[in-house]
Formats: C-alpha cells, sequence, structure tokens
C-alpha cells in the first residue's frame, strides 16, 4: 500500500528535488564531522524519505534532523559556521529546547541539530531516552556514505514522543505515515516494544500517536498493542477532554505534560515551565505586548518540523 501525501506529480517532483538537495548537503556536514571526530545519528525524516517510505517524493520536510553529543556543540557551530550555515533559532530554543536550527546562505538547506531526545529541557530527567538510543544505533547509506540512525524500534519510540510533545494539537500529522511505514513492511516483536515504552513511561505518547496512525493510513496492528499501552480511565478521559479543547497554549502545555507516565511528574514539568516563565516575566518591563510572547517557550504560531 502506498500513500501518496504529495497529491500532484509537481509538487512530488518539488518534494523529491527538495530532498535530494537535503540529502547532499547532510551527507557533506556528515563528512566533516567524521573527519573531525564527531558522532552523529540521522534522525527521522532523511532517514525515512530515502529508506524506508517506496518514493523519497513522498516524505516532505522543512529541515534535515541530526543527534549529536552536547559535549561536541562548540565544534559543531564552528564547523557548520565554516560551512556557510548560520543558525536561525531563536534564543529561547537552547534554553528551553534540546536543539538548534542553522540554515544555508542561500537558504536551500536547514540543518536541526539535537542533542538530546526528550525535546525540552523541562522534561530532562523524567525522559531519558537518549544515552540507551544511541548505544543501539544502526548503520545505514546516506547515498553512498556510511551514516548511523536509530533502530526501527527505537525510531518508532521516538516518532510517538516527538508526536505526543510537538504535534499532538496539530491536525496534520506527518508521523503518522512514518509510522505506516516504519511499521508496514517491518516485523515486531511488539511486547519487546510495549516493554521499553514502559520502562521509559513513554507509553501514553506511543498509545495515542498509534491510534492517530491507524485513524489516519489505516495502519493495522496486533489487537493487544492499544490495549496494552491504554492509559487509565481518568487520564485517557481528561487527555481526550484538552485534545477536544485545544484552544490555548495553556491547554498544550497541560497535554504535553499529560503524556508522562506518573502524576507526580506531570506537576514537576508544570512546575519547571512556570519557574521559566516567571523568569521571563522578571525580565520583561510588561506583560503586554512583547511582555507576554517572552512568557512563552516558543512563539505560538512557531510551527516546529516535523
Amino acid at each position: 500500500m502506498i500513500i501518496d501525501k504529495a497529491g500532484s506529480n509537481s509538487s512530488h517532483l518539488f518534494i523529491l528535488r527538495r530532498n535530494l538537495i537535503f540529502r547532499k548537503k547532510t551527507g557533506e556536514i556528515i563528512k566533516e564531522f567524521k573527519e573531525k571526530g564527531i558522532d552523529c545519528l540521522v534522525l527521522k525524516g532523511l532517514y525515512f524519505a530515502f529508506s524506508i517510505y517506496p518514493d523519497a517524493g513522498l516524505r516532505p520536510m522543512v529541515d534535515a534532523d541530526l543527534l549529536v553529543k552536547k559535549e561536541d556543540l562548540d565544534k559543531i557551530t564552528a564547523i557548520l559556521n565554516a560551512l556557510g550555515y548560520t543558525e536561525q533559532s531563536p534564543r529561547k530554543q537552547r534554553a528551553y529546547g534540546c536543539d538548534a536550527t542553522f540554515s544555508s546562505k542561500d537558504e536551500a538547506c536547514s540543518i536541526d541539530i539535537h542533542w538530546d531526545l526528550c525535546q525540552y529541557e523541562r522534561f530532562k530527567g523524567i525522559i531519558d531516552i537518549t544515552g540507551d538510543f544511541w548505544a543501539r544505533a544502526v548503520g545505514f547509506n546516506l547515498d553512498s556514505l556510511p551514516a548511523k540512525t536509530l533502530s526501527i524500534e527505537d525510531h518508532i519510540l521516538y516518532v510517538s514522543l516527538h508526536y505526543g510533545l510537538v504535534h499532538l494539537l496539530d491536525n496534520k500529522f506527518n508521523g503518522a505515515y512514518d509510522l505506516f511505514y516504519l511499521i508496514h513492511s517491518h516485523i515486531f516483536y511488539w511486547e519487546a516494544i510495549i516493554n521499553s515504552a514502559r520502562k521509559y513511561g513513554i507509553e501514553t505518547p506511543l498509545y495515542y500517536s498509534l491510534h492517530k496512525a491507524c485513524k489516519i493510513t489505516g495502519l493495522r496492528l496486533p489487537d493487544f498493542v492499544l490495549e496494552r499501552l491504554k492509559p487509565c480511565f481518568f487520564k485517557r478521559k481528561l487527555i481526550d477532554y484538552l485534545l477536544f479543547r485545544r484552544t490555548t497554549f495553556v491547554l498544550r502545555y497541560l497535554c504535553q505534560a499529560l503524556m508522562i507516565r506518573h502524576f507526580s511528574d506531570t506537576f514537576k514539568v508544570l512546575w519547571r515551565l512556570l519557574k521559566g516563565m516567571r523568569r521571563q516575566y522578571n525580565r520583561s518591563s510588561s506583560l503586554t505586548g512583547v511582555g507576554v510572547r517572552c512568557l512563552l517557550p516558543f512563539p505560538l504560531n512557531q510551527q516546529r518540523s516535523t
């Protein structure tokens, strides 16, 4: 089964050409990293487009994602600057997130550098998957260049977590098709994936992402998978209510926090968020105009990449 997300020949060719540019530019960066002794993993879109999807023109991207070690950030920034890339991410992105965005001079390629897969600093110490995922990395060829990425099982968990923390309230979700193609052509020991989700406390985002993927793409799962991942009645009803409302950034942050297994950790994440908002409040001169926007980890209308 092939799902034609591109919609038309013209858009398909546009996506394919853009993805080929991403592959070429990212390959140049990875080669430079290797020469400098820097490890990195290719995440999500670029790997999916050329290794998982049946046609690279079916998977649109806004940037290429790479996972690196945090201690290498200064060297990585210097390398990217030397290659003609400049950091475009807002100052708050490094403070509240775990990534930084760089764009080439001609704006033909945007690279998102991640150093933690939990996405936001306020989840650090609560969602801890990055070290284990590094250890289970697998090799693949990126345009004849040896590269590394997450294992298929870890990519399922990561795409699901990314959905739960970033795209839970979005009408469109590229990850639904990512999950379809990851799962559709592979045989899994689902008990191991469910146990891993429980180990990291991310069974709730895995449940909601798989549920949405089934609804959007027609993905079929063994009957027991969603049943085993389903949150408790109270949490499920609360999340479903918030998803239906989905009107304010406050509800978005509450939904994010509820993706964590334990309510004690939910309150911890919300407390960290409030502390960050208070710091921004203390730096701002008023609660109007720019002052209000400074309270938010990200602007309300800023679309995060998938």
